[in-house]
C-alpha cells in the first residue's frame, strides 16, 4: 500500500532516486581529456598543485602589549559582543578577525587548564 505524496511535499520524499552531484576541484572528469595526454609528472591538477597556487592570507603577530589588553578585555568578557569586538579591534590595532580567533583560542585555553587541573 504505497503512501500518497502530495505534489507540493513530493520534493520533500525520502524516495528520491536521483542525487545531485556536487561539484569538487578534484574531480578527473573535467581533466580526463587533458590528463590522458600529459604525462602523470606534470599534471597540474593534483591537490598539493592546487593548494600551493592558493594565496594564502596574511597572519598576524600579536605583540606583547597587544596581548596585554587582549588579556585585560578577557578578564571582562569571555564571550564578545560584535560591538564589544569592535572596540577590542580599534584599541588592540589587530583586525576583528584575529580578535575573535584569540578570545575564542583562549575560551579553549582556559577550559583544557581547568579539565587538567581537576
Amino acid at each position: 500500500n504505497p503512501r500518497k505524496i502530495s505534489p507540493s511535499l513530493k520534493r520533500f520524499s525520502r524516495t528520491r532516486t536521483s542525487r545531485t552531484s556536487h561539484y569538487s576541484p578534484y574531480s578527473s572528469s573535467s581533466n580526463s581529456s587533458s590528463s590522458s595526454s600529459s604525462n602523470s609528472s606534470s599534471d597540474d591538477s593534483t591537490p598539493s598543485a592546487i593548494r600551493s597556487e592558493r594565496k594564502r592570507n596574511e597572519r598576524h603577530g600579536i605583540s606583547e602589549a597587544q596581548a596585554r589588553l587582549l588579556r585585560s578585555w578577557f578578564g571582562r568578557f569571555t564571550y564578545l559582543t560584535p560591538g564589544i569586538r569592535t572596540d577590542v579591534s580599534r584599541e588592540t590595532g589587530l583586525p576583528e578577525k584575529t580578535v575573535m580567533y584569540w578570545f575564542q583560542n583562549q575560551r579553549r585555553r582556559v577550559k583544557r587548564e581547568t579539565v587538567v587541573s581537576s
